[in-house]
């Protein structure tokens, strides 16, 4: 009896060890399928110019759903006038509103990159848009949709 005993427990430990083996694979791969294809997961939208001053302008959203923020870049931007700022806004269909993603400060030489983060979560991102408000930035847009985009 005894040494049915040991070939059992000798059964037991070599199947552990394979279902051990086994999970961490599967741990394993699990982490490689999160991780192989981050940019499927990102929303990439090019916004187009509204106003012919701003014709020769590029910019370019990539929106992470997921983390709830995202980078903006800017090429070719004219600066706005004195006391403005350009200002980046999200829209969704179950936003009713949109949703300010901060101010985008353009440097003299017409280029701009930031990361931003929407004031309040977003539920589904449809279009951006990039308008001229005041200083510093408005609750809600009042100012001319620049650019836009989805």
């Amino acid at each position: 009896m005894a040494a049915g005993f040991a070939i059992t427990a000798l059964a037991f430990w070599s199947e552990r060890g394979e279902l051990v083996k086994e999970s961490a694979s599967l741990r394993d791969e699990a982490l490689a399928l999160r991780t192989r294809d981050p940019f499927s997961k990102m929303k990439i939208a090019t916004l187009a110019a509204q106003d012919a001053a701003y014709a020769k302008g590029v910019a370019v959203v990539v929106w992470d759903a997921e983390k709830q923020c995202g980078i903006v870049k800017l090429t070719n931007i004219p600066r706005t006038a004195a006391g403005q700022d350009f200002q980046l806004w999200i829209t969704g269909p179950k936003d009713p509103q949109p949703v300010s993603a901060g101010v985008v400060p353009v440097g003299d030489n017409g280029l701009a990159r930031i990361a931003f983060k929407p004031v309040h979560a977003i539920r589904s991102a449809e279009k951006f848009a990039i308008s001229i408000e005041r200083a510093g930035g408005a609750p809600a847009p009042g100012g001319p949709v620049i650019l836009l985009g989805n």
